[in-house]
């Protein structure tokens, strides 16, 4: 019986080619081996060595699937497999330095919020807790993976008009201001929390007032059928954009089909506004310690991508709410674009070490074809 190992990321789109164990770019969501019976490639061979593979037992294939088969694949279910083709470890490895070789993607701006609280409400110096959403499995942007709510930057983040309805937008240059924008606008679409002020007013919103708010404006956001110069205006607010306190920057690496420009913001979220993700998007979400969800992940019950991993080690160093506020508040932001290395026919993933993080390097999951 051939091992099949398919397997996809938040990247990939359209026809991909499945490898070994991690994926050859950027090591995301694993989906996990399968065992495929002989006959199951028909006579889809590329070349003479792979249709010697799969005449043997035990013997190791790559295969093309399109994303709804490996969606099914992900969820159990069968699927019906129409177009298939296998190449050998040869083919795979010519296919993979042509891919290495083309021009970088380029990186899309976003924004990634760590909403934080008090373990213990009310209790400033029990351990942080951050807000994570757990990624739907159909999406092509961090598939299954457990993250921080955030997405990509909509044209009216950065709209002129905005400006006069942000805190202390004097103290932030306008490039800044509409990932900020975007990171409100985001934290409120995908779990619900509000970082806005009434105008004129110095505390966020209540619960009791944003609950009307949420019911005109939150889906027509998320669908893209309204704005947030709508909201702010219709609701006479200013978005709490003091708040975000700049965290790190990161840009996905080159080798990657599909690349971010990410800036993360730490916010402390408001003590009575009840976060929940969002159902579409995002099937699930908790309030964990850093830790915890770093110690979940080692034991296999989470996925977390690189720079989600990095920035729970950083948040964890904090231990409190006030206390990884000033630590971000003091830092000087670096930018990341981590980058691969191979030594000893091992591959490691690295990051600057003037970015204040802890362990520099990681060494990555097999790649298909080694």
């Amino acid at each position: 019986m051939q091992k099949v190992y398919p397997l996809t990321t938040h990247m990939h789109v359209g026809w991909r080619l499945l490898c070994v164990g991690a994926c050859a770019h950027c090591e995301y969501s694993p989906v996990g081996a399968r065992p495929v019976a002989p006959g199951w490639l028909g006579a889809a061979c590329s070349d003479a060595a792979t249709a010697d593979a799969i005449s043997r037992p035990n013997s190791t294939i790559f295969v093309f699937m399109p994303p709804s088969d490996l969606i099914s694949l992900r969820n159990d279910r069968p699927a019906g497999y129409q177009r298939r083709m296998a190449l050998s470890p040869g083919l795979w490895n010519n296919w993979r330095m042509t891919e290495e070789k083309k021009t970088p993607a380029e990186p899309r701006p976003a924004t990634t919020v760590l909403l934080v609280r008090p373990s213990v409400p009310g209790e400033g110096n029990s351990p942080v807790e951050v807000f994570m959403v757990v990624r739907h499995h159909a999406i092509d942007s961090f598939s299954g993976a457990l993250v921080f709510p955030g997405g990509k930057l909509e044209d009216a983040d950065g709209d002129p008009r905005l400006r006069a309805r942000c805190g202390h937008a004097d103290k932030i240059k306008p490039e800044e201001l509409k990932f900020r924008v975007a990171g409100v606008r985001e934290a409120f679409e995908e779990c619900g929390i509000l970082l806005a002020r009434k105008r004129g007013e110095r505390a966020v919103i209540a619960a009791a007032d944003l609950k009307g708010i949420e019911e005109r404006w939150r889906k027509k956001l998320a669908e893209d059928e309204a704005s947030i110069v709508d909201l702010v205006e219709a609701e006479d607010l200013e978005l709490a954009t003091d708040m975000m306190v700049p965290y790190a920057h990161w840009i996905t690496p080159t080798f990657a089909p599909k690349r971010f420009d990410t800036w993360f913001f730490l916010a402390e979220a408001p003590e009575d506004q009840i976060a929940l993700h969002d159902g579409s998007e995002s099937v699930d979400s908790v309030w964990i310690e850093p830790q915890a969800a770093i110690d979940e992940a080692a034991a296999g019950k989470r996925t977390l991508v690189h720079a989600t991993f990095k920035n729970l080690e950083l948040l964890a160093e904090g231990r409190t709410v006030a206390g990884a506020i000033a630590a971000a508040g003091a830092r000087k932001i670096v930018t990341v674009q981590p980058w691969v290395e191979t030594r000893d026919g091992k591959r490691y993933i690295h990051i600057p070490p003037d970015a204040g993080y802890r362990n520099l390097f990681r060494e990555m999951p097999p790649t298909a074809g080694r």
